[in-house]
């Protein structure tokens, strides 16, 4: 996974395999919409009474994903190459 910190990434030029890949990435901007500014992760979802503030959070950050794949799906249809960054 290319999210994980390994030392071997520190010079991603050095792998071709990462030459033609395309890696979509939430902004910041995104992730500050998010419930507590992050992306969550089951551990934020304990079946237990009183956790519905923990499922409210959850599912606004569903619904804030469902957006950014909509908004990635529109962009598969129409490329602006002007949003590509370099790895």
């Amino acid at each position: 996974m290319l999210d994980k910190h390994l030392p071997w990434r520190k010079a991603p030029r050095a792998h071709p395999w990462l030459d033609d890949m395309l890696l979509a990435a939430p902004s910041p901007e995104f992730l500050a919409r998010l419930p507590n500014g992050k992306l969550p992760d089951r551990r934020i979802l304990p079946l237990r009474p009183g956790s519905r503030g923990r499922i409210r959070a959850w599912e606004r950050a569903i619904s804030e994903c469902e957006r950014f794949a909509e908004a990635l799906l529109r962009w598969m249809e129409r490329p602006d190459p002007t949003l590509l960054r370099p790895i």
